[in-house]
Parts: structure tokens; C-alpha cells; sequence
């Protein structure tokens, strides 16, 4: 068990940059000893992990929710307002816990009011949900002070190739049906992102009611059918990654007014690639609008001639790798 006042989750695809404890321990007396520093990261892809990135990428500027780089207290009404945007399903910042240096005081505090320190399909999205919702003071250090990698053995590299089976297992083990009972009621079929999303908020909404109360967020499950039918449906047209047999199931579960909107959305997918990437530029503004996905981008770069984060670590040491 840690001894350390602070503590990180880190996996072993992850690793601190350089000046990581310094910049840590600064924040940490500058603000007398915050309970959450909540921190941007480097997103290291191994190469061959994504199609698109073959040799893999760096991506930063995780968090746009938060627009300065200089380290703050995090006001308690604009923690509600984040916290409001994931219980309606928009990612506005990461729910990586890589991203959160936590006070061992504060873990304890809440282990005791809520069992558990992580809970639901997606531990993480709860986890930080807790603590942007209920810890005392959260800082945030918008510089990217953690390397997080993804390889092939990561849940992304398993879930953006359909199998679901093992990216469930990477993340749990055993858990998996007393937290599906627990949402049952109001799972739509066949995402295991919004569904894993979905367990971790109506976790906080049973463990925390008094806490949404106080500034009257609320579940949105409108917005959660939104997003996991515009999930489903590019993974059916797009990527190709969903049996038609699936795919008729998942759409049986949809209402009238849903199966409207499903042609608007089988006509974006279905002709995006036919358009000069001006015409799907406009394209995508405009359905980005329509749908409400109101988030920026992360940055990419080049990962250098890096093959691993070992070496991703000694590029930005050297500085043969941009730090900003």
C-alpha cells in the first residue's frame, strides 16, 4: 500500500515527464496542499496500434474545458458545470486518472462515504467524477506532466477492433454483471463505451444524490441515447465493425423520432467518404452542430522514430520531441 501523501495511477504503458515531482510539489505548496492537482498528459499511441498512425502518434490538450495553463483553484461551480457535461455525455475533459495526482486524505474520505474508491463498468470515469464533484479543493496544472501509452494490449486497441470481449476483461474482471443489472433499465444494446460511461454516472447519481442536488444536475439519458446511437451508428457505416445482425438489433430498441434521425446520421456516414476533405470539413461542422458534440480536438504529432515510451521519455528529455 502507498505511504505517500499524494498518490498517481499509473499503468505499465505509462510513464512521468521529466519534471513531473518538481512541478508537483510546487503546486502542491503553492496551494497548501490541495486535495486533487488534476494535470494534461502526452496520449502515446504505439505505432501499428491505430490504422490511421502507423507509426503512432503524441497527442495533447486533453481538457479543453479548462483554458488556462497556469495552475488554479477549480471554483466549485465550474467543477458542477463539468460534472453536468458528463452526466450529458460530453467529453470535455478526461476521465484518465493518470490525469489526477490525489491526496491520500481525500481517497480515504471517500472510500468511507461510498465504499469503494473506484466503482461501475468504467472505474476511472467514476472515480474522477468523484472527485471533481465531492473533493474539497482541486487544482488544475493544465501541462502535460504524464506520457499515457496505448499498445496493444490496452483497452482502446481491443475496443476500436470490435473486441469487446477482451477490452471488458482488461478493465474488470468479475464485475461486469452486478453492474449491467444495475443499468439494465436503461441500456440501449450493443455500445460498450456509452455503456461503460452510463455505469460509471449512475453510480455517482446513487452514491452522491445530495451533491447533483445541491446544483440540480441530473442524468441525461436523452443525451446518453444520443451519443450511443451516433456511436453505433458510425461503427456500423464507417468503421464497418458491426455484424447487420447487430446492427438490426441495436436499431429495434430505438423509438420512431430516433429512426428519423438515424437516416440523417446513415447519410453522413455512408457518404462522408465519397467528399473532397473540403466537402467533409463542412460537412462534419455541420453535423457536429446539428448533434451538439461541442468538444476541440486533441493536438497530434509525430512521435519521432520512438518505437516505445521508454523512448518517447528519452526524446522529450532530449528535447528531439516538441514539450509544448
Amino acid at each position: 500500500m502507498s505511504t505517500g501523501e499524494y498518490v498517481i495511477m499509473l499503468g505499465d504503458d505509462d510513464a512521468l515527464m521529466p519534471s513531473f515531482f518538481t512541478k508537483i510539489v510546487e503546486v502542491a505548496h503553492q496551494f497548501n496542499k490541495p486535495d486533487v492537482i488534476y494535470i494534461d498528459a502526452y496520449i502515446y499511441a504505439y505505432p501499428e496500434v491505430f490504422e490511421n498512425f502507423p507509426a503512432g502518434y503524441l497527442a495533447t490538450r486533453c481538457n479543453p474545458f479548462f483554458a488556462t495553463t497556469e495552475p488554479c483553484v477549480v471554483s466549485m461551480e465550474s467543477r458542477a458545470q463539468l460534472v453536468g457535461l458528463w452526466m450529458s455525455f460530453k467529453d470535455q475533459a478526461s476521465f484518465n486518472m493518470q490525469f489526477s495526482i490525489l491526496r491520500a486524505e481525500f481517497i480515504q474520505s471517500a472510500i468511507r462515504h461510498h465504499r469503494d474508491f473506484f466503482q461501475s463498468l468504467f472505474p476511472d470515469y467514476y472515480a474522477t467524477t468523484i472527485c471533481f464533484l465531492t473533493a474539497p479543493r482541486v487544482v488544475i496544472y493544465q501541462q502535460p506532466l504524464v506520457i499515457i501509452g496505448i499498445n496493444k494490449k490496452s483497452h482502446g486497441f481491443y475496443f476500436l477492433r470490435n473486441q469487446l470481449k477482451v477490452a471488458r476483461q482488461v478493465l474488470h474482471a468479475g464485475t461486469a454483471d452486478s453492474e449491467l443489472e444495475n443499468i439494465k433499465q436503461y441500456l440501449l444494446p450493443g455500445d460498450w463505451l456509452t455503456e461503460g460511461w452510463l455505469s460509471a454516472m449512475v453510480r455517482v447519481q446513487q452514491n452522491c444524490p445530495a451533491e447533483l442536488a445541491a446544483y440540480a444536475i441530473r442524468l441525461n439519458m436523452k443525451a446518453y441515447r444520443q451519443r450511443t446511437i451516433r456511436n453505433l451508428y458510425s461503427r456500423y457505416y464507417r468503421d464497418h465493425l458491426i455484424s447487420s445482425v447487430d446492427f438490426k438489433t441495436f436499431t429495434s430498441a430505438l423509438s420512431l423520432s430516433e429512426r428519423i434521425w438515424g437516416i440523417w446520421l446513415t447519410l453522413y456516414y455512408s457518404l462522408a467518404g465519397l467528399l473532397t476533405e473540403q466537402h467533409r470539413k463542412t460537412a462534419f461542422g455541420l453535423f457536429t452542430r446539428v448533434l451538439g458534440k461541442s468538444y476541440q480536438p486533441m493536438m497530434y504529432q509525430p512521435a519521432g522514430k520512438a518505437v516505445n515510451i521508454l523512448e518517447v521519455f528519452e526524446q522529450m528529455n532530449r528535447g528531439h520531441v516538441a514539450k509544448e
